[in-house]
């Protein structure tokens, strides 16, 4: 483990119109991506995938607790609350699964159970309840329950509401759960975000829109095999990044159009209205500032 080094430095992008800076913060970590999957950036806060630990970091690099991943569970993912609460999806597989709560110093409190309904992504919604998506635990490929693919709990672990029946999508997607790492679940505009992609088919990969009340605001294909949205900002625009490219959808046409953000890294999500990217080969988050794109 380093000693603990944080720098936040404003410096000028030289591929940045006028004087636009790139926020720059070194983590107090060997690795912000050590087993090859990338953290999870939201509210703030990076989460950091090892074998048998998620890790929660500050937006200011400090090493806020660890979550360890009791033998016998997969954790595909954690979301970190404004109030550095923390929810963790549990995948048991045929034996069921559940939602992990966790304090502010990484003890579970609570464990919400699912059944069988396997929670992939997590996110918060600003009155601290908790959205989900997830899939049906099934014995073969070949079957096909009916489910409902987004779900909605309060903290204290009430189902509120099931959303985005699985038959609704025919053939076109899913969330896939055996992803770690990389946010596919987002919560801005008041509007969550899903991305859902079909795991035979990845040409046929949505991004779907809801409101706070589980109604459905629309569907958009994301078009290219590789595309991947993941930086939902509060103004509403949908960021996604294929091979280094930045592209940003746009609602009305559906069309994902290129814009000119200098590649940072790994498009990671956003903070406000900034891009958080993931240097490549060394523990750094870099903050790219949208007002002049």
């Amino acid at each position: 483990m380093l000693k603990l080094i944080v720098l936040s430095l404003l410096i000028i992008s030289p591929a940045s119109v006028g004087a636009e800076s790139v926020r720059h913060v070194l983590y107090q970590a060997e690795s912000i991506a050590p087993t090859n999957s990338p953290p999870t950036f939201d509210n703030g806060f990076l989460v950091v995938y090892s074998i048998g630990v998620a890790t929660v970091y500050t937006r200011d690099g400090v090493l806020a607790y660890s979550i360890p991943v009791p033998d016998g569970h997969h954790i595909p993912y954690v979301a970190v609350d404004t109030d550095q609460t923390a929810a963790a999806a549990v995948n048991r597989g045929n034996s069921g699964g559940g939602i992990a709560i966790f304090d502010r110093r990484g003890s579970q409190i609570q464990i919400i159970e699912t059944g069988q309904y396997l929670p992939s992504f997590i996110c918060f919604a600003p009155d601290h309840s908790i959205w989900t998506t997830g899939k049906h635990a099934r014995r073969s490929l070949a079957e096909k329950p009916e489910f409902f693919i987004l779900r909605h709990f309060s903290r204290d672990g009430k189902e509120l509401g099931a959303f985005l029946p699985r038959s609704s999508f025919e053939d076109d997607g899913e969330p896939a759960a055996d992803i770690v790492g990389r946010a596919y679940l987002r919560i801005a505009n008041n509007r969550i975000g899903a991305f859902l992609r079909n795991a035979g088919n990845a040409t046929k990969a949505l991004w779907v829109e809801v409101d706070l009340n589980g109604k459905e605001l629309g569907r958009w294909r994301t078009g290219d095999i590789d595309r991947q949205p993941v930086a939902f900002t509060p103004s509403g625009a949908v960021y996604a990044e294929r091979f280094g490219d930045i592209s940003v959808l746009d609602h009305v046409t559906g069309k994902w159009n290129p814009v000119p953000i200098p590649s940072e890294g790994i498009l990671l999500g956003a903070d406000g209205e900034a891009l958080v990217f993931m240097a490549r080969g060394t523990p750094e988050l870099r903050w790219v500032p949208l007002d002049t794109y």
